[in-house]
């Protein structure tokens, strides 16, 4: 209703088509996937796959819809490609134009430790322990290719996927000796220590 509104007001003063549209989120919602409600204590792709709208008619084709994975961090570099302003900081890890079929190879993903807010929580409501979210308190990161996901736990409990066989992320097939994994577990540790 909000982005009709919007719409309808950049229609009436003809500036829809010079205006540059990014509709997204900060995150998904699990609703029951893996036993999960709301959007915290993991990083299923029902919660890191988010809608990723881009309209503008002098960059991209009308009704045009890719597969490619992108990041929220590739937004700024893919505005000030387009508007032709060089960006300083080119490299995948820190954000990338996908204008002219730039692609990644890999999307990272992270949150930490969840402790505050469940303590927050614990404060309003007195019926709750916070040993029941002990599980929960650690630091997770994935690393996503289109084919594969590897999720890093901070305690131990990593998760590794194939997706293409296993869309909904309920097969977990973690293997330290796994060649795939190993490939991958170093990919986000380099990733990490790049910033």
């Amino acid at each position: 209703w909000r982005l009709g509104r919007l719409f309808q007001f950049l229609r009436d003063k003809k500036l829809m088509d010079q205006t540059l549209v990014v509709i997204t989120s900060d995150h998904g919602e699990n609703m029951g996937e893996h036993n999960y409600f709301w959007h915290a204590f993991c990083l299923y792709n029902s919660l890191i796959r988010i809608p990723f709208i881009v309209r503008y008619p002098e960059w991209f084709e009308k009704d045009v819809r890719k597969s490619q994975l992108v990041q929220t961090v590739d937004i700024v570099p893919t505005v000030l490609d387009g508007l032709g302003i060089e960006w300083d900081y080119k490299n995948d890890r820190q954000g990338i134009s996908f204008l002219n079929g730039n692609a990644r190879d890999a999307a990272l993903t992270e949150t930490f430790n969840p402790e505050m807010m469940i303590d927050r929580w614990l404060n309003r409501r007195k019926d709750l322990r916070k040993q029941e979210f002990e599980q929960y308190i650690r630091d997770l990161r994935t690393i996503q290719t289109q084919r594969e996901k590897l999720v890093w736990t901070s305690d131990g409990w990593h998760e590794f996927y194939d997706l293409h066989k296993d869309r909904g992320e309920s097969e977990n097939l973690y293997d330290s000796t796994d060649p795939r994994v190993r490939k991958m577990e170093q990919e986000l540790h380099e990733w990490v220590g790049s910033f």
